[in-house]
């Protein structure tokens, strides 16, 4: 017996904290997650010398390069900057 999904359900959610996603990220993998999860994800996984090569997909274990970390760096400090300008 097929019953309606709730919005909730149909949602699509982060692999690693289980919530809505929160400014989501993808990988080349194609596998999203929140900024701040996949953050904190490379932050705890990575030694230094990792962090500045690559990091693995949490789900898969495919490999994302050095772009996507830049990319994930350079986008951080934009919006830093912008959240700052707004505040003055």
């Amino acid at each position: 017996m097929a019953t309606a999904m709730t919005r909730s359900e149909d949602a699509p959610t982060c692999p690693i904290c289980l919530g809505l996603f929160n400014v989501p990220r993808q990988l080349p993998c194609a596998h999203t997650f929140c900024q701040s999860c996949l953050q904190s994800y490379i932050t705890s996984k990575a030694t230094e010398h990792e962090k500045n090569k690559c990091i693995e997909c949490p789900v898969c274990r495919k490999t994302a390069g050095r772009l996507i970390l830049n990319r994930m760096n350079q986008e951080n400090r934009r919006r830093s900057f912008q959240s700052t300008k707004r505040n003055h």
